[in-house]
Parts: C-alpha cells; structure tokens; sequence
C-alpha cells in the first residue's frame, strides 16, 4: 500500500496517527523517568521535612532537659550520693572500710580485696574494688541490699557465686566474688 495512494482524509489520520505514536513514544521514553524522578524527590523531600519537624521539637525540648539535668545533679550532690572530689585511693580506702562494716554486721568473711583503677565515665570518677568474701546464703542477700541502698551510691558491677562444700565450713557457705564501684565527683 502506497501512503500516496491513500485518500487525503485517510492521510490525515495516518499522520495524526504517527504524530500521536510519536508524543507517546516520547512521554515513555522522556517523561516518565523525568516524573518518576521528581516523585521520587518529592518522597525524599517530605520524608527529610518529616525528620526536621522531629528534630526540632527534640531541640525545642533541650533547655528544660538541661535544667531537670542540673537539678538531679544538684539533688544528687546535695544528699551525698558521691564522693567528694579528692585522692581516689582514699576514696578506695573509704570504700573498703564501708564494705568491712557491712560484712562484719552481717557474718560475713573477707577473703580478699583489690583497688582496681579508677576510669571517668560520664563527667565522675568510678572507683571499683574486686572482693573475695565468705557468707552464708542470707548474710549475702542482707550484704547485696546495704551494699545497693549504701551512701554514698555504691553499685554491684559483677556478681559470682560457688557453693562451698559443707565439711569445709558447715552449713551453706558461698564464695563470692563481686566487682564493687562507686562514683566520685570531679
């Protein structure tokens, strides 16, 4: 079939009809990677103002956590829960004078200690002890407790307990040994 042979309306149709094939062509092959692009953008724009509304109202909320921040500091400050700034061997050694008088009112034995080296976490000095003790089961949970409601703060960082067996020291005698920290001020 010959395109000149065709009627002149029929050619008018065949044209429009490449003409439209033409526009769609190029509206898939151009325009739909351009719109699905900008659909794309348009997500991650939304999802970055999602994310700035957020961020904003965590800052907006900043000031106020600064000040209940700077009020349990001075709360904590004020009720002795830390030590007070000074040589953290006598700190250690406090620390241990602590932990005597509580075994000793609760029946239990000091095996041995050691002084471990104090590191800074969060703005205070921990200070820690590693302790080998001798209890019995309900001298150990009386020894847990003044250990965990003592003042200043003093905190049981590693717990391990073996039974003993019963000739050595009759009755239900534990060997403990325990990491001990507590926090000073800097």
């Amino acid at each position: 079939m010959d395109i000149e042979t065709l009627s002149p309306g029929r050619q008018r149709i065949l044209a429009l009809a490449i003409l439209m094939s033409l526009v769609l062509a190029f509206g898939l092959l151009v325009l739909k990677p351009i719109v699905g692009l900008v659909m794309h953008y348009a997500t991650a724009i939304e999802d970055v103002s999602f994310r700035i509304e957020r961020l904003s109202a965590q800052v907006a909320r900043e000031p106020g956590l600064r000040h209940n921040v700077a009020e349990l500091e001075g709360l904590l400050n004020a009720q002795g829960w830390y030590f007070e700034p000074e040589n953290p061997s006598l700190i250690a050694a406090r620390l241990q004078e602590s932990l005597s008088r509580i075994l000793r009112t609760h029946g239990g034995q000091l095996s041995s200690s050691q002084v471990l080296e104090p590191r800074a976490q969060d703005g205070l000095r921990v200070i820690g002890l590693r302790l080998r003790i001798l209890a019995n089961s309900q001298a150990l949970a009386n020894i847990i407790y003044d250990i965990e409601t003592a003042i200043p703060l003093m905190f049981i960082d590693d717990l391990t307990i073996r039974a003993l067996p019963a000739p050595a020291h009759g009755g239900d005698w534990l060997d403990i040994q325990l990491q001990i920290s507590a926090l000073m001020r800097t």
